[in-house]
């Protein structure tokens, strides 16, 4: 089901100069990966300020959600494109989003602190907001993916210990949590793991079933305070971390409601696009959801692969292979940094940072998007 663009926000954009975000797919399945939030029609991200934009795929043009005139878009208590970044989610014309917050009580004269999360809903231009749902005693990390099926939303979040002075003592437990936006319902699903160095990741839905990587500790690595712009300081502590840590790669169900052991190997990165991708001797496989497989003995294994319109990129090497074709592997003509992020009315979408040097630090400034067709995208075979 194509997404529609509505009035009022068309009015909007005359009024505030800004693209008007379309209304979510209710029937589509979709990744929201970190601060950025892919639509039919555009993308949520948040900038270095913390600030909610959206850029529109077909005026290939970025904007703060903000509907406030002549707003000069810096003061949080003001502008209301700030506390937006947390997962957006565009739903029945609604943005949803979530934020957490640190508290504390008191229990037999002693200070009990904890954290809660909440669900947010607001106007578009993040005006009228609610808090809808409350989550007591969790914390979702902004940076984790958070899997939209449909009206539900699953996602990773945390049980926070805490020292009598408020101090995280590091250990966690990880759960995998659902939020029902038509029904306004929360639900704890499973805890997935518990300790040190926790986290858990959500690799995306696979004919119902939701696969999921997570890592724990039985130890606590002591984070070296005061050496974090030693590069060898800080490269032994995740070398430690990376040695301590156990993983687990499990799958929920969702039409059973249970765990169930893993039906595949784990998956490289994301499932999208109704593709499963793996590493598999030294190559990549891709599986259909019709079971078929495609082996691709020259594409080499990769976190930055993604598949958008049926075409495979590794941006990271830059090469593609159309999967619904002959699947031979080609060169994608692109610069050093750019990415391929989406496919839009024929053409794709690239994202390249803007890098500002300072001192002896780079820092992400801003965006240049490009839009490409394939023929243009693609310069020659590998071969």
């Amino acid at each position: 089901m194509k997404t529609k663009f509505f009035i009022m926000l068309l009015l909007l954009s005359v009024l505030v100069g800004c693209s008007a975000p379309a209304s979510a797919s209710k029937d589509r399945t979709r990744m929201i990966d970190g601060f950025m939030n892919v639509t039919d029609d555009g993308l949520f991200f948040a900038d270095d300020r913390s600030r909610l934009n959206f850029f529109d795929f077909e005026t290939m043009r970025s904007s703060i959600i903000c509907a406030k005139p002549n707003c000069t878009h810096t003061d949080p208590e003001k502008c209301s494109s700030f506390g937006m970044t947390n997962h957006p989610i565009l739903y029945n014309n609604k943005l949803y989003f979530f934020d957490n917050e640190f508290l504390s009580s008191e229990k037999n004269g002693k200070p009990v602190f904890y954290n809660t999360a909440a669900v947010y809903k607001s106007d578009i231009d993040g005006t009228n907001r609610t808090a809808v749902c409350v989550i007591d005693d969790l914390y979702i990390n902004a940076g984790n993916r958070l899997l939209l099926m449909g009206d539900i939303a699953y996602f990773p979040m945390s049980k926070i210990s805490f020292d009598e002075y408020g101090n995280s003592t590091g250990y966690e437990e990880g759960w995998l949590c659902s939020y029902d936006l038509s029904a306004n319902e929360f639900n704890r699903i499973e805890k997935i793991c518990e300790g040190y160095h926790t986290g858990v990741t959500i690799y995306g839905c696979w004919n119902g079933k939701i696969y999921l990587s997570a890592g724990y500790s039985d130890k606590k690595i002591p984070y070296p305070f005061g050496s974090e712009n030693d590069s060898e300081a800080m490269a032994h502590y995740f070398e430690q971390i990376n040695e301590a840590v156990s993983k687990v790669f499990t799958v929920w169900d969702t039409k059973v409601g249970a765990t169930v052991a893993p039906d595949l190997p784990e998956p490289m990165y994301m499932i999208e696009e109704g593709y499963y991708i793996y590493e598999k001797d030294g190559g990549t496989a891709v599986v259909r959801e019709n079971g078929e497989e495609i082996y691709l003995k020259d594409f080499p294994p990769s976190d930055d692969i993604r598949i958008l319109n049926d075409i495979m990129f590794d941006c990271t090497d830059k090469i593609c292979t159309e999967l619904s074709g002959s699947a031979e592997i080609k060169h994608i003509n692109i610069e050093k940094g750019q990415n391929v992020i989406a496919y839009h009315n024929g053409s794709y979408i690239l994202r390249k940072y803007i890098i500002d040097q300072k001192g002896s630090s780079d820092t992400v400034s801003g965006y240049e998007y490009t839009k490409m067709k394939l023929d243009e995208l693609i310069s020659q075979n590998t071969s």
